[in-house]
């Protein structure tokens, strides 16, 4: 099987300081690809450092809402020349919106626009994060109306708000949520979906599965995800994970 974490932080320091041995583990279970998607200006260059070291690590670049507290205007350029100068980055993001923060909703959706019409410009797809913003993200998706399209990172929502993103041309990042049992929603939601809208990630080293609450998630997990993922589907791991992989190699890669 090939598989591929597709939302995974392996530059904060928790998994960087072990990288090695946390590559080695994820490459013991058979994932060895790796999307890692910098979160602020301070990592971009971190990000990048990793990916030209590790061939099979792909970076994006972004500005997520947790880290908009200095966020200056002109730094919306300073993201466009260094997606010029850098070909190998292949998604915006992680940038998104995120009502349970204290960063002004007003200010995220200035910039997570500017993102997006950036995105439109370079031709890049764009790695998203939400929470309890589905609505105006859902609108700025419409207004902007990108090409490439994207993918909605960490979902656990309902079938139609996850049918509603597919049809904006966006794929469903799928993660530890389904390996919880008590997560219906998300489960019916997941079963009712093409697998070639879906994506597997862990978001290492966050959102850890089921029965490791408070332990350092690690991308070894895709493997769990995807032992769930194909019980919901009712097909082999095999077949799952080989649609997955034309998927997100038909995202990021095919323009």
């Amino acid at each position: 099987m090939q598989l591929i974490d597709s939302h995974c932080h392996l530059d904060f320091d928790v998994l960087y300081e072990q990288l090695d041995d946390v590559l080695a583990r994820a490459s013991a279970a058979g994932v060895n690809e790796f999307l890692v998607p910098a979160v602020k200006v301070d990592n971009w260059q971190k990000v990048l450092d990793l990916a030209s070291r590790y061939p099979t690590i792909y970076p994006a670049l972004g500005f997520h809402p947790y880290f908009l507290a200095d966020y200056q205007p002109e730094q919306i350029q300073i993201l466009k020349k260094m997606l010029v100068a850098h070909p190998e980055v292949i998604a915006i993001g992680e940038c998104g919106l995120d009502k349970m923060i204290d960063i002004p909703f007003t200010l995220q959706l200035d910039v997570l626009e500017q993102q997006l019409y950036l995105a439109k410009e370079m031709g890049l797809p764009v790695i998203l994060h939400c929470r309890k913003a589905h609505n105006e993200l859902i609108v700025l998706l419409k207004k902007v109306a990108l090409p490439r399209g994207g993918v909605i990172h960490a979902f656990s929502g309902s079938e139609s708000l996850a049918k509603t993103y597919v049809k904006l041309g966006f794929k469903i990042g799928v993660g530890g949520v389904i390996t919880y049992p008590r997560a219906n929603k998300t489960r019916n939601a997941i079963a009712n979906l093409p697998l070639n809208c879906i994506l597997l990630e862990t978001d290492a080293p966050d959102m850890p599965i089921y029965q490791q609450n408070g332990q350092i998630n690690e991308p070894v997990n895709i493997e769990v995800v995807l032992k769930v993922l194909a019980m919901i589907k009712n097909k082999t791991k095999v077949d799952v994970s080989s649609e997955i992989y034309c998927g997100f190699y038909e995202l990021f890669f095919l323009k």
